[in-house]
């Protein structure tokens, strides 16, 4: 088998807003002004991302069957990208920031409405932003010079070559088992690289991160047996990463924090998978499914980046950087003593389904059970080591389905999570910048009604 593969995006227009206020009164307490009702504390921006994405590869494979019960399979891919990003950023427009247009800047992201909080306008313009000479944003023109990274384009090229070799030997019936077969797999991938949204905070420049490149090993056996009733399937697989990728948090220099990829230098994942299907009586059939995860992070430097304390002296080997006025230590950080993110220690699932032939079509109830253990959803340093997001998670599915003699309609009602556990699933781990850790539940128990028909 030989193939070619091509593909092209690109998008025109692609802008975000992101506001946060106003807040009037927002600094009362500190009576810096006469009237502090007249003054706001008010952070937003523009960002506009236009993107260019280009691949193309071929691939070829082949199967040698050297005698009657051996095959060799050899296959390889080249593949060939490039990205192009261009991020345009845009700060309030003072002269429409008021209805009446006399907004004027106070300091920060603090602004003057002389005629009142109701002059504040919503749809207000944008301008590209103003740069003091040690990098914070400003409305003085006194001060500030335009942004010279307000608008920039980056690029980036990859081609990448990825072979695989897996032999299998192959074996008639033996007592009970019909049908099997043994086989050991290599295999070499990748997971592109790119350009991310976010900015380098010390840099502003739009980061990079590199492809994820893996390498593949699995033996396992597969059977058929018991007249067909019986399926069995065991894989143990080993898993190299080099540049796994993995969700950190990150700090804009206009102070936006904000999720970004990064790379772990070198990881791997093992484990053994056990799966089954039986059919122990006419129409009903049982899956069953087991997986034993094992997995290590052997080398992943990040950076942490939390408030400055006042008095206190910058940590040894970190940066200090002021981020519109706030300082922030930027610190190194290894994390290779943390959790695979999002991989479960283990994985039980279980699910049977009867089939009921009538002359008016089929009738199928199917119900299915799931359970993983240890599975963690966090991003940043510390929500990783407190286990804020590490969770089991169980479900209970069920669903009735009827198909019409023709098959061509299918009626299903459904239910998901019947038990209506709540998890975690995730959310807006902060705890490195702010301490906190906003989290995002499961959907509560869920059921419906669908119809599709095929022609």
């Amino acid at each position: 088998m030989v193939g070619a593969f091509g593909f092209h995006e690109e998008t025109d227009k692609g802008a975000a807003v992101s506001p946060g206020g106003p807040f009037f009164n927002a600094l009362e307490q500190f009576n810096l002004w006469d009237n502090p009702t007249e003054h706001a504390f008010y952070q937003t921006n523009r960002t506009e991302l236009l993107a260019k994405n280009s691949s193309a590869s071929a691939f070829a494979q082949a199967d040698w069957h050297f005698d009657e019960y051996w095959t060799l399979t050899l296959g390889g891919r080249y593949t060939w990208e490039e990205r192009k990003l261009t991020r345009k950023f845009r700060v309030p427009e003072l002269a429409t920031l008021a209805t009446t247009g006399d907004a004027a800047y106070d300091f920060s992201t603090f602004f003057e409405f002389p005629s009142g909080p109701n002059t504040f306008n919503p749809n207000h313009g944008y301008q590209i932003a103003l740069i003091t000479p040690d990098g914070q944003t400003t409305w003085n023109p006194a001060v500030g010079t335009p942004d010279p990274l307000a608008d920039q384009t980056q690029k980036y090229n990859k081609a990448k070559f990825n072979p695989m070799a897996s032999i299998q030997r192959t074996f008639d019936g033996v007592g009970f088992m019909d049908f099997g077969n043994v086989y050991f797999t290599v295999a070499n991938g990748f997971l592109s690289g790119g350009l991310s949204d976010t900015v380098d905070v010390a840099t502003r420049m739009i980061e990079e991160y590199d492809p994820e490149e893996v390498w593949n090993y699995e033996l396992g056996f597969k059977m058929d047996g018991w007249d067909r009733k019986l399926r069995l399937n065991t894989a143990l697989f080993y898993t190299d990463y080099e540049n796994r990728q993995l969700t950190t948090i990150r700090i804009s220099p206009e102070g936006r924090i904000a999720g970004a990829l990064i790379n772990a230098k070198s990881s791997y994942i093992s484990g053994i998978e056990f799966e089954a299907v039986v059919l122990p009586i006419e129409n009903l059939q049982i899956t069953a499914n087991i997986t034993f995860n094992e997995s290590d992070i052997k080398e992943y430097d990040d950076e942490q980046i939390s408030a400055a304390q006042p008095g206190v002296p910058t940590p040894a080997g970190c940066e200090q950087i002021n981020v519109n006025g706030n300082l922030l230590n930027n610190c190194p950080i290894d994390r290779s003593h943390e959790d695979m993110p999002r991989l479960p220690d283990s994985v039980y699932y279980l699910a049977a389904q009867y089939t009921f032939e009538t002359e008016y079509g089929s009738v199928v109830p199917m119900v299915s059970w799931s359970y993983r253990t240890n599975l963690n959803n966090c991003f940043d340093a510390s929500s990783c080591l407190t286990d804020i997001y590490k969770v089991n998670q169980e479900d209970v599915t069920a669903r009735l389905s009827w198909f019409s003699p023709d098959t061509a309609w299918r009626i299903s009602a459904y239910g998901y999570n019947l038990t209506d556990d709540r998890y975690v699933i995730g959310g807006t781990p902060l705890v490195d910048n702010t301490g906190t850790a906003a989290t995002v539940y499961n959907p509560p128990r869920t059921y419906g009604i669908e119809a599709a028909y095929t022609w």
